[in-house]
This record gives C-alpha cells, sequence and structure tokens, in this order.
C-alpha cells in the first residue's frame, strides 16, 4: 500500500495565479480518458480547510509525488451541513473547449498535410514529429466535428493512436511494437479482470460513403476470420467524408486489422500510483501464475483512474487492446450527417408535410 503519499494541491484563480492550497485532502478521484475523453476530478476536503474561496471556473491542480495528475477548472462546488465538508467536482473537457466543424476539401493530400491544415487553425500543436505520408485523392470535410476528422485521419494512416493532452497538444503517432511500459502485478495485492470478447468487433461493417462525381461509396466490408467463427454481427457506420477510391481502401485495411485481432478490455487494479502511466500510454503487464492471462498482449489505458481516501493510493486502468482512440472504435462515425450537397442531390431523402392529418382529431404535438 502506498501510505502518506506526498500530495499537493493548488487553487488557482481564472488567471492562473494561485491563491490557496493544501496537502491533506479527505479524498479524491480522478478519471483521466484517451483520445478526447474529459479529464475528471471529485476533491473533497477537510474542515480545516473550508476557509479556501474557490469560485465556479477557478482552477484545481493536483501533483502527486511532484507530478501533476490533473488540471481543470472547478464546475460545482458543494458544502454538507450533515459532515460539513466542502466538495469540488473540476473538468478539462476537450469536447467543450474545441467544439468545432470543418469545412475544408483536401485533393492530393498526405494525412500529415491534412493536419498540418488543420490543427494549428483551431488552437492546437502536435507534440510528435511522426508524419504518414501516403497521399489521397480526395478527402470532402463538410461540417464534420473536429475530432472525427482526427479520428478518420488515424485510421487512414493505418490505425495510428491520438491524444488531446492537456495545453491544446495534439498526440497523433503510429502503433508501436514495444510498449510505453512494462508492470508487473503481484497475485497478493493486485487485481486483474481482463475479458476477450467480442463487443465491438464485427463481421460485417455496412459503409456508408461520401459522393463525388456522382459516385458513392456504400460498401460492405466482410471479416473472414469473424465469419469463420460464426459471428455474424454486423454495424453502419457514415463517413460522408470518403469520397475517393484509394481513401476508402484505406479505411478499410483498417477496419479489417481493427476487426480481426482478438479483443480484450477491462481492467487491472494496482496499489499506489505508477507515476509514468497517463491515459493513451501502452503498457504490458508481468504477472505469475496466472497463465490465462495474455502476457504477451500490449493494451491501450483508454481511462486511468486515481483513488485517495484514509491516506491510501489506489491505480485502476481501463484498458482496450485494439487500435481505437475512442470507445468504441466507431464512435464518431455511429450517426449519419449528411451534408447540404447531400440533401439537395436527394441522398438523404426528402421530406413533405401529409397534409390529410391536420384534418385529425390528433394533436400534432404528442406531449400535449
Amino acid at each position: 500500500m502506498s501510505n502518506n503519499p506526498d500530495i499537493t494541491i493548488l487553487f488557482l484563480d481564472q488567471d492562473g495565479k494561485t491563491f490557496a492550497s493544501t496537502i491533506k485532502p479527505r479524498k479524491f478521484i480522478i478519471k483521466s480518458g484517451f483520445g478526447a475523453m474529459p479529464q475528471r476530478c471529485w476533491l473533497e476536503l477537510f474542515n480545516q480547510d473550508l476557509h479556501i474561496s474557490a469560485q465556479l471556473g477557478d482552477i484545481i491542480e493536483i501533483y502527486l509525488n511532484g507530478q501533476r495528475r490533473f488540471r481543470g477548472r472547478i464546475q460545482e462546488q458543494r458544502i454538507d451541513s450533515i459532515d460539513d465538508y466542502i466538495s469540488f467536482y473540476a473538468q478539462n473537457d476537450p469536447m467543450l473547449e474545441y467544439n468545432l466543424l470543418v469545412h475544408q476539401g483536401f485533393e492530393n493530400n498526405s494525412v500529415a498535410e491534412i493536419l498540418d491544415n488543420i490543427v494549428p487553425a483551431v488552437g492546437l500543436s502536435r507534440v510528435e514529429s511522426f508524419y504518414n505520408i501516403t497521399r489521397f485523392q480526395r478527402l470532402e470535410f463538410s461540417g464534420e466535428n473536429l475530432f472525427s476528422v482526427i479520428d478518420l485521419l488515424a485510421k487512414l494512416a493505418g490505425n495510428w493512436y491520438w491524444d488531446i493532452l492537456e495545453g491544446g497538444k495534439l498526440s497523433f503517432r503510429p502503433q508501436e511494437t514495444y510498449p510505453d511500459h512494462q508492470i508487473t502485478l503481484h497475485n497478493d495485492q493486485d487485481t486483474v479482470n481482463i475479458r476477450e470478447t467480442s463487443k465491438d468487433a464485427y463481421a460485417y461493417v455496412e459503409l456508408y460513403g461520401g459522393v463525388y462525381g456522382g459516385s458513392t461509396y456504400d460498401q460492405l466490408i466482410e471479416i473472414p476470420s469473424r465469419i469463420n467463427a460464426s459471428l455474424k454481427n454486423s454495424t453502419r457506420i457514415y463517413v460522408r467524408s470518403i469520397v475517393s477510391l484509394d481513401a476508402y481502401a484505406a479505411l478499410r485495411r483498417s477496419i479489417e486489422q481493427q476487426m480481426s485481432m482478438p479483443h480484450y478490455e477491462h481492467y487491472v487494479d494496482f496499489a499506489g500510483d505508477n507515476t509514468p502511466v497517463f491515459a493513451g500510454h501502452t503498457v504490458r503487464f508481468n504477472i505469475k501464475n496466472l497463465p490465462v492471462f495474455p502476457h504477451n498482449q500490449i493494451f491501450r489505458i483508454k481511462l486511468h483512474e486515481i483513488t485517495y481516501s484514509h491516506e491510501i493510493i489506489r491505480t485502476r486502468l481501463q484498458l482496450t487492446s485494439g487500435a481505437e482512440s475512442s470507445t468504441p472504435y466507431f464512435d464518431y462515425f455511429r450517426t449519419d450527417r449528411p451534408t447540404i450537397a447531400l440533401q439537395m442531390q436527394g441522398q438523404s431523402g426528402q421530406f413533405r408535410l401529409d397534409v390529410s392529418a391536420l384534418d385529425s382529431l390528433s394533436h400534432l404535438d404528442a406531449s400535449i
């Protein structure tokens, strides 16, 4: 167990100036996700810290052993008259900070060139120098969410990883042969809960693409390994920015790769805080006397949870073994987002009011 950990909690005003601090909180829970998932914190203080006059919008920073584990703005604060504890909820949510749509077409550009065009324009910056040079004949973004664009580019690059880091930084990198971390687990104090699952692994993927030059890239992608395993489940995705055959072929290759691999998920709990590990990192576990555990498997941390209570820290790593940067893999492509051009061409269907219903005794508003 990790008793009496080195904890520092800072309170900063909206200009970033520190106005209060504490080193002995009652409890906190930090949950940090990969991709564009939010970073969230629930913090409870003792009575001796009731003097801290934080306001909504102020910033909380939490350091463990000198390393910052959380930074986010206060969204809620509560004083409980029963227990006399003051508590805060703070978060850093990229979906709120970068709630942007991309309206732009690209011809004969690589993934790297498209990122270099989009990323600075939306206030992000790259933290790595990896470049995917594969060029695509055409990609047409017509009001897609920023993160759906980044996620699609990662898939077109060959299932690369991406994460939105603190300070508006984008990590966009290829899959690794070696994990970021090797963690040794102990049977007497750590908990392993790993599941091999077919959830989010499909035998058939119906892809509905965009329209360009009179052609629509609507395709059925079959995964032979899943079909041979007698799995007949299917899903439907909408990727309207796919308007050329080469982009479709690249996306298909990544989907086939993701759907064909064995998929593990769930969590590992261990005592203390393994400070170098963050959401989005890859890890391989070393554990003895557990033969069913996939020892050679590289996992990706989709949610990193730290719980501090009664002077003890425990860490939970929510895991995935696939190449996704969103959960699930097709999260950004579940809902159709037809463009105005598609509507004008009749691709999304027509709407006509049934005037005969106006003479009906039924109300038009079903809630009345």
